[in-house]
């Protein structure tokens, strides 16, 4: 049962990955450009969706890029000079879209990481604190009828067994 999923999932995959294929081959890809108000445009294959299947040229300006079907109309995009995205340092504009954007979880991870920091230290901690306790009531001699320094151990070492976990 599992090979029979396995093989229907794989050939729709490779359908799939064919028809990709066979739609990007078709027609010529328009490489990203900055526009008139340098703002960055991203590339695209021809035809694009709402194009015709036969707009498979890239056409229009170096600052205006689409897809028609006129061999006549075609952009030499080796001619535009804005069609890679070049930063130069020292310019404002240049500067605000060199920053890179920092994906939102990450915030989300570092405080995560320092409470689970927080909660292992603390653990660590208090284990430790247990087990000095353990030693010290079980390396202190028994107090008998001596006095009264029998009732002052009965107070305090029953508060520690509770706490840390001794019986």
């Amino acid at each position: 049962m599992w090979t029979v999923r396995f093989a229907v999932g794989a050939f729709i995959s490779m359908i799939f990955q064919v028809g990709m294929t066979q739609q990007w081959t078709n027609g010529e890809y328009c490489h990203g450009w900055k526009d008139a108000q340098s703002t960055w445009r991203g590339g695209f294959h021809c035809p694009e969706r709402h194009d015709q299947r036969e707009a498979v040229i890239c056409c229009g300006t170096c600052e205006l890029r689409y897809c028609c079907a006129l061999i006549g109309a075609r952009l030499d995009q080796g001619n535009c000079i804005n069609h890679e995205q070049v930063l130069q340092a020292g310019t404002s504009e240049d500067e605000k879209d060199a920053k890179i954007a920092v994906p939102v979880y990450v915030p989300f991870v570092i405080v995560g990481s320092v409470f689970l920091a927080f909660i292992f230290l603390g653990s660590m901690v208090a284990m430790g604190v247990c087990l000095s306790r353990k030693q010290e009531i079980s390396q202190s001699p028994d107090a008998g009828p001596q006095g009264g320094s029998g009732e002052q151990q009965q107070e305090v070492v029953p508060m520690t067994q509770v706490v840390c976990g001794v019986v």
